[in-house]
């Protein structure tokens, strides 16, 4: 793991893994661990640090895939006294995403989460056409929201556990950690590795 910081009044953190392009065939995988990970008010991140914990205003994750790379990234907006132990906490989870099998039920309720959300997306003008637009300038045709239903219903939750295994292991990420001087320059996090720590007067 890898920290950087920098000044700021309140503190936010990312904590950030490379993903994959577009049409790699892991895309789906790395998009349905997102959504039981950190998308929406069930999902675990929100759960477990903010409504049991108490510990970050926001948080949630995001996964993107460009046309050549992607990224995931867990975001936790949070007490500048708290970063080390949001950063833990969020690394726990990612953790038993890695060690534990998701139970069936939550792969249904998460399949159900992305495919409720895409038909939502093409409920208007815009969203058609950004549907269109995206999937002719990545794969060069056009998908059907069946299609792609169809490769949701296919993810397993085993296929979740190996990709948080494969992309997702404690020295591949990055932390990045905003906020006020004092609570950057304490930041301390089991087995992080400081390679930079930028703190403006």
């Amino acid at each position: 793991m890898k920290l950087f910081g920098r000044r700021a009044e309140q503190a936010h953190v990312c904590i950030g893994w490379r993903g994959v392009p577009q049409e790699h065939p892991d895309k789906f995988a790395l998009d349905m661990l997102n959504a039981v990970l950190g998308e929406g008010m069930s999902s675990r991140l929100f759960l477990e640090l903010r409504e049991k914990r108490a510990l970050a205003y926001d948080v949630h994750s995001y996964a993107t895939n460009f046309v050549d790379a992607g990224h995931l990234v867990i975001y936790a907006g949070v007490t500048p006294d708290r970063i080390s132990e949001v950063i833990t906490a969020s690394l726990a989870e990612v953790a038993r995403m890695r060690e534990e099998i998701v139970p069936e039920d939550e792969i249904e309720r998460v399949r159900d989460f992305n495919k409720g959300r895409l038909e939502l997306r093409l409920e208007n003008s815009q969203g058609v056409s950004n549907w269109l637009a995206g999937q002719e300038l990545f794969l060069g045709r056009v998908r059907s929201v069946e299609e792609v239903s169809a490769i949701i219903d296919g993810v397993s939750a085993q296929d979740v556990q190996r990709v948080a295994r494969q992309y997702l292991r404690p020295e591949l990420s990055y932390i990045a950690a905003v906020g006020p001087r004092a609570a950057i320059a304490n930041v301390n996090v089991p087995g992080a590795e400081v390679v930079d720590m930028e703190i403006a007067s």
